[in-house]
């Protein structure tokens, strides 16, 4: 049987996908609530049933991100991959991957968890038994237009306005 090096992750590179979630997400999430609300005033409801399927959709896509193949937006953008711990070429299921994220509710702690670890895992890992390793080398056009995005989102949301 063959042997395949794997690499595993740097705590730099996790961090940075983890950072590019966190933007994206809460990006979505500020864009749903908001137009969740509007439509809410707009229909004269007084109870926040919209809202609250419209958070329940947020939280499943959250515990689901890295269901394509193990990759998030931010671990593509860094070149890195979730994977089952006992083989690497598989990707976990997605049932897995939602308790690998739910314990990112945490963050502090599964944070903490990280920088600790001599295996570079997080609590999500350990129990959900996956590991992220470099799934290539760093793709440098995506982390420059993910960064070139943001910066073009902040300046437009700055704007004047009357």
């Amino acid at each position: 049987m063959k042997t395949i090096e794997v690499l595993i992750s740097s705590r730099c590179r996790r961090t940075l996908a983890f950072a590019i979630d966190f933007l994206v997400f809460h990006f979505i999430a500020v864009v749903v609530t908001i137009s969740a609300l509007d439509r809410w005033n707009d229909l004269g409801h007084s109870n926040g049933a919209l809202l609250a399927f419209a958070w329940f959709c947020l939280l499943t896509l959250y515990l689901s991100k890295d269901g394509v193949g193990g990759v998030s937006l931010g671990r593509f953008a860094v070149g890195i991959a979730v994977r089952d711990a006992g083989n690497s070429a598989d990707v976990p299921s997605l049932g897995r991957l939602a308790v690998r994220n739910l314990l990112l509710l945490l963050a502090s702690i599964e944070f903490f968890a990280l920088l600790s670890s001599k295996t570079r895992q997080r609590l999500g890992d350990r129990i959900a038994k996956t590991i992220v390793i470099r799934s290539g080398a760093f793709p440098w056009h995506c982390f420059v237009a993910a960064f070139a995005t943001l910066v073009g989102a902040r300046l437009c949301s700055t704007g004047t306005g009357s």
